[in-house]
């Protein structure tokens, strides 16, 4: 009885050891999405010249269809997935609308028009929130990791917002960076807590 007793409380550590090492794996993985995919766009609009809507519909596009893309492939190489598809495709959809009315406030309004490159990064904020509020439904003992990061980047989302009036660039520059470091801080804490498990 004792020695089955150790089998299934090993089964349990490993279990929470490897979704801690699947999340810190997502955070490193969105992070190069993410950053990748901005990188991507900024690039594209410059060289294409874009303007206007079709500037907006290019990030929405390249950052939110991104995100949930790498979320549903993770899905798929970890079998029960890091998120599901459709939590995926619902913050995903949460993110584009708020891009798109942040930059439909932006272009109503000469004042606003310099948040048009840096909507996104509220935006994202907004997505783990609701990312949080969905997996806790569904009981997931890792929600609070999202609800985290999502406050960080809404936290930090009023500097962003008005160093874009001063400079749109470098705000759009100083949001890409303060993402890749919150994601970086959240997968090593994650990486340390599955390191722990077994100590």
């Amino acid at each position: 009885m004792e020695e089955a007793a150790e089998l299934a409380t090993l089964a349990r550590r490993l279990r929470a050891y490897r979704e801690l090492l699947q999340g810190a794996y997502a955070f490193f993985s969105f992070g190069m999405v993410i950053a990748g995919a901005f990188l991507v766009a900024a690039a594209s609009a410059t060289l294409l010249s874009l303007r206007g809507p079709a500037l907006a519909l290019l990030y929405v596009a390249s950052i939110g269809g991104s995100a949930a893309a790498a979320s549903i492939v993770m899905g798929r190489v970890f079998g029960d997935g890091v998120l599901s598809g459709r939590d995926a495709a619902i913050g995903a959809g949460v993110f584009a609308s708020f891009y798109a009315l942040i930059y439909a406030l932006s272009i109503t309004s000469p004042h606003l028009a310099s948040l048009a490159p840096v909507a996104w990064f509220p935006g994202l904020g907004l997505y783990f929130v609701v990312l949080y509020a969905l997996e806790l439904r569904r009981g997931d003992p890792g929600a609070a990791v999202m609800r985290n990061t999502g406050l960080a980047i809404l936290g930090l989302s009023p500097p962003v917002l008005i160093a874009s009036f001063r400079s749109p660039g470098a705000a759009a520059a100083l949001a890409l960076g303060l993402v890749l470091l919150i994601y970086h801080c959240v997968g090593t804490y994650l990486m340390y807590r599955a390191n722990r498990m077994f100590e």
